[in-house]
């Protein structure tokens, strides 16, 4: 067979027929056994071969749904959200014992502001309401505290947190 013969009958083939498609990766089981159980506000569903299933939270976590298993949905919400970088102590490292911590664009919430040393402990807590605000500046007295390294953590209640360290010389 002649180059032209073969480029004629590659080229015939492409043109009228020959269609190319890559590998495609779907999201399945195969089962003969599950179940969905629903007791005291919670749902859980299941089937075999899952290590666990979908969770439906009661009404006071606005129906959120915790999954798990091979059939996960397309999207996955993050139920605890860092919100480290909208986080600023200023001015950090601190001689004077008094700061700022700026909320910069944060989610409307509650939050609980601790300071921790680096073994874990809870040195002061403070509260703070953040609603609809671009800046928001907490004003902070830390001059009880030693001089060494802190941590600013700050959680929210509806699962936002962040953390910042700060220096108190």
């Amino acid at each position: 067979m002649t180059i032209q013969i073969r480029l004629l009958i590659i080229l015939f083939t492409v043109a009228f027929g020959g269609s190319v498609s890559a590998q495609t990766i779907a999201r399945s089981f195969i089962g003969n056994a599950g179940e969905t159980v629903t007791k005291g506000g919670l749902s859980i569903t299941y089937t075999v071969g899952e290590f666990s299933g979908n969770l439906v939270l009661p009404a006071a976590s606005n129906g959120t749904i915790l999954t798990g298993g091979f059939t996960q949905p397309d999207e996955i919400q993050l139920v605890n959200t860092d919100i480290t970088k909208h986080l600023i102590a200023f001015p950090n490292p601190n001689t004077t014992g008094k700061m700022k911590l700026n909320f910069n664009n944060m989610p409307n919430d509650n939050y609980t502001i601790d300071v921790v040393d680096v073994l874990g402990r809870v040195m002061q807590t403070t509260k703070a309401e953040y609603m609809d605000h671009n800046f928001y500046y907490i004003d902070m007295d830390i001059s009880r505290l030693k001089g060494g390294i802190y941590f600013i953590r700050v959680k929210g209640d509806q699962n936002f947190h962040g953390e910042v360290k700060i220096i108190k010389i």
